[in-house]
């Protein structure tokens, strides 16, 4: 099936299965967009996907589904020490 994926700046289609689990899901769009895994957050129908084992069926997505992906920068616990 293939969702739609959605953030402020771009859209893209991606093939994905109903049987991926969330973290197929990001290998995926880390393989299509470069952005990590642990950078990446989904909102669908208002409900934010959780890294779990749970199914995108679980969570009644289905062909055409919108997903925002909402992008989560980690920050080094050191960072004040690069600050100008």
């Amino acid at each position: 099936m293939r969702i739609i994926l959605k953030t402020s700046g771009w859209s893209q289609n991606v093939q994905v299965d109903p049987n991926f689990t969330v973290n197929d899901l990001k290998r995926r769009v880390h393989f299509r967009t470069g952005i990590p895994p642990d950078e990446q957050r989904f909102l669908f129908d208002n409900n934010m996907l959780q890294d779990d084992c749970s199914l995108l069926s679980d969570y009644h997505i289905q062909d055409q589904s919108i997903l925002y992906l909402l992008r989560r920068r980690i920050v080094p616990s050191d960072w004040w020490l690069h600050s100008p």
